[in-house]
This record gives structure tokens, sequence and C-alpha cells, in this order.
């Protein structure tokens, strides 16, 4: 989409605002002041968001004003941002924490914060155990256990048992599950997205430095990289070694395009010869051990370009979708993936912060 594109969707970003929503009350209509709001979302961590009321003070009263009625712990928040009618939910969480702040000067402020649907993920450290299933299977599972839709892709092994262990989290298991597979796990308004990333998919925004892109920040760095995977295990029925492999050239949406070249392909120039990282995992399968390889090199892959850049407020701006940069260059001009962003509307306006990465440059 081109900027202009969304300038026309979001009315020439003129009038930017929010909308706050606990329990389904609308806190702005039951006469709050809000006086900024921020949401970050991210395919590594669990969605955050904070607001600070202004008015949280009686002045009369010498009184905090209903705190804990409006704002008890577990408590439903929905969250929009946009311009003028063009609003979009940005989160659905629950609040987890409330902070007052007893300034020098000046009333005293609230905050309050909380989680998307992850928190009460990080809660159940029960042991749990399922036969017979696909990983994507037991995701959709988890995700019905709290209330969410699964966007689940189709993950190819069935494990004859997969346990949870005892003090594990369900949010920790899932990452585990995500990160055999090179999958993101992220909760998006009610939905948990269990699925390989769309670095394949055509970028939906295109932004450009000095006009739609206010700064970036890259950074090249070849610390981690490798030029091939190893894991070996063990296979107890056949009673012989497993090893599954992923070098340079198997990454996940590389662009070798233009001469750009992955952090592998750099690696082995510099130390005249492939770099080896070797795991030991248990696995079930040739077919286990080559998806995990491929998942560990992957992961070491992306960290070679990573970036951080900052916009006018765009509610579009998501982790998970593919960005294309312009106006920086032959070597940073080009499409990124969006790992985190962060929203924020204050008395300044409407900025959309985010983090970006790639595997080859």
């Amino acid at each position: 989409m081109e900027f202009q594109e969304l300038d026309s969707k979001y009315r020439h970003f003129y009038a930017p605002r929010f909308t706050i929503t606990l329990e389904g009350e609308d806190l702005l209509r039951k006469g709050m002041l809000i006086a900024g709001v921020v949401v970050q979302q991210s395919i590594e961590e669990a969605g955050y968001f904070s607001f600070t009321v202004d008015d949280a003070f009686d002045p009369i009263q010498q009184d905090l004003r209903s705190v804990s009625e409006l704002f008890s712990f577990g408590k439903k928040v929905e969250i929009k941002m946009g311009y003028a009618d063009a609003m979009r939910v940005m989160m659905v969480g629950v609040v987890t924490s409330v902070q007052v702040d007893f300034a020098e000067s000046g009333m005293p402020q609230l905050n309050v914060r909380g989680y998307d649907a992850t928190f009460a993920m990080m809660k159940n450290n029960k042991a749990r155990s399922w036969d017979n299933m696909k990983q994507s299977d037991i995701v959709s599972a988890i995700a019905s256990d709290y209330s969410l839709q699964a966007d689940c892709e189709s993950t190819p092994v069935t494990y004859p048992k997969l346990t949870k262990q005892e003090g594990q989290n369900d949010y920790q298991f899932l990452k585990t599950l995500a990160e055999q597979n090179y999958f993101d796990l992220y909760v998006a308004a009610d939905k948990l997205v269990f699925k390989s990333p769309a670095m394949k998919s055509d970028p939906t925004i295109k932004l450009e430095w000095r006009k739609s892109l206010l700064s970036f920040h890259p950074e090249v760095n070849l610390t981690g990289q490798v030029s091939e995977v190893e894991v070996r295990g063990w296979d107890p029925k056949e009673k012989k070694e497993i090893i599954g492999k992923a070098s340079t050239g198997d990454e996940w949406a590389a662009d070798y395009s233009k001469g750009k070249k992955s952090g592998g392909d750099y690696m082995s120039q510099l130390g005249g010869g492939k770099v080896v990282e070797t795991v030991r995992r248990p696995v079930y399968s040739q077919a286990e051990a080559d998806r995990l390889a491929l998942s560990i090199l992957n992961k070491r892959a992306e960290g070679l370009l990573t970036g951080r850049a900052e916009a006018i407020g765009i509610p579009d701006l998501l982790p998970g979708m593919r960005i294309a940069l312009a106006g920086l260059g032959r070597m940073f001009s080009t499409t990124y993936y969006i790992e985190e962003t962060e929203h924020s509307i204050d008395a300044s306006g409407y900025r959309t912060s985010f983090r970006v990465k790639g595997n080859t440059i």
C-alpha cells in the first residue's frame, strides 16, 4: 500500500484519537481525562499497554477517584487508535498494575498497565500432556482454553506424546513449539497466531525517509551468524543417530537478488570455510531433525540486519508484516519484516515506532 492510500484511509492523518473501554464501558465518555496511551506488540514478547489518567485525584475529597472500582485487576480492556472515524482495535488485554504518582507539584496521576491474553498463559504452570497430536493442534487446543481464536499453520509431525513440564507455563511451552518450527507466536486482539513468518509476502506498506518515515537506525551484525546447523539426536527404535542439517541458501525467504548475501555467506568468507553450529536435541524422526535445524539457522540468519524506525502514527503498522523502506540508499532501501511496534498518542500527537529485521544485505 502506498502512503497516499493510507493518507486517504486515515483522513489525511488529521485529528488522532483513541478509545479505551473497560469491561465495555468507554472511559472517555465516562468523563475520565486520559493524557496518553501506549500499545506495544511483538512476535517475541507479550503485548503490553499503558495509559495515564490526569484527573485521578479529587481535590475536595482529598482522595483518589474510584480506583478500586475502575481498575480492578483482571478487568478486560480494549484499546482502539486512529484518526477521526477511522479506528482500529490495537489491543485487547487485562489490567495488571496501577501506579500513582504523587509528585512534588501538580495533581497526582494514575498510570494503568496491562497485558494481552498471554498474561493468563504465563500463570498456568501445571504439567500437561497430549497423545498422538501435531504441535499445531496442541496450540489450537491451548488457544481455546483462553477463549482465543486459533490462526495456526499445520505442522507436519504427529508426536506419540508431548509433555509440558511442571513449572513451565503455557506461554513458555508455546514459545518452545514456535521456535522449533521457526513460527511466529503472538496474540492479535482475540486471536492466537502460530505460523510461518510472512517474509515471502508483498510489503503491506511503503514508507520513504523524510516524507512518511521520520527516522531509521539500521545495524548489520555478524555476531551469531553461521553457515550450517547440525541437529543430532538418537532414534531409540532404530538405535542409530539422527542428524538434521540446514545450510546457507536454505534460509526462509532470503533475498539473494542484486548480489545480496546472508550472514552465513559473510562468515564463510571471513573464516575461510564453513562455520557450523552443532546442537543435541531429543528428536523423533529425520523430518523433525531437519525442521529444527532449519529453524535454528533461520533464527541466526534474521539477526544479520536489524533496525529501529519511527513514523507518524499508522494503525496498520503491526508485527508479522512486511514493509518497504525507501530513500535510504542502495543498501538499506529494501523490504523488511516487522517484529515489534509501539503506538503512542499523547499531547504531542500520534507516533508509531517499530523494529525490523532481515536475513540478507
